[in-house]
């Protein structure tokens, strides 16, 4: 199998799956990925799977770690999800390889921008909402997706974003100011407990522009 997928280019095989998207989205099957607000969620997140210290080709990732250089293959995994749904449906994932022109190493956060400027028109205007983690969670890609009708939900870490927890500890002072829902669900005994705290327009200052952000906990 490796000898046979090696030598294609990866962007040839973006379409077929696509092409099955398309065809459990035509059966019906997805009627039941639905997530926040109706809209489908979309998690994307970095992936590696090759790794070595002698092993390498021009299309790996280098790092170097107390003088010694480590190769390595990744690329942006992307997967349709649904809460009580226990199957991923993959989409075209975004391999992190050297590209054209640029002089810096490819890494996760080229490769989400790509991903999304590429994809986006696939989908009807405000019908996805991306999920990723922390390592995406600033400025730049929070506009992104929003520059391509498309909604975000990021995780936001404490230790990442110290002036935005900063603030939520102040809000936490001020009764009403930060709503939250208790949501027990059984799958057996005991019951799983799971509580979320969240608050509206928190300001986050951007470079060129003021934003507001939502915030679950």
């Amino acid at each position: 199998m490796r000898n046979l997928l090696d030598p294609v280019d990866p962007a040839g095989l973006q379409t077929p799956f696509w092409e099955i998207y398309a065809q459990l989205e035509a059966a019906g099957h997805l009627a039941a990925y639905a997530g926040v607000g109706g809209t489908r969620l979309i998690s994307l997140g970095g992936s590696q799977y090759f790794s070595s210290e002698k092993v390498h080709c021009p299309n790996c990732r280098v790092t170097v770690r107390e003088e010694q250089p480590y190769y390595s293959h990744g690329m942006l995994l992307a997967g349709v999800g649904a809460p009580e749904q226990e199957a991923v449906i993959c989409v075209e994932p975004e391999f992190i390889t050297p590209q054209d022109g640029h002089a810096k190493q490819d890494c996760e956060q080229q490769a989400i921008k790509r991903w999304i400027k590429r994809n986006a028109a696939r989908f009807a205007p405000e019908s996805v909402t991306i999920l990723t983690d922390d390592l995406h969670c600033h400025y730049p890609l929070c506009t992104l997706p929003a520059q391509h009708h498309m909604h975000f939900i990021l995780t936001c870490k404490e230790s990442s974003h110290p002036a935005l927890y900063e603030e939520v500890h102040l809000l936490e002072q001020v009764a009403g100011a930060i709503s939250t829902q208790v949501v027990e669900k059984r799958h057996g005994q005991p019951a799983n407990v799971g509580s979320t705290a969240g608050w509206s327009k928190s300001p986050c200052v951007a470079i060129w522009e003021r934003s507001w952000s939502t915030g679950v906990n």
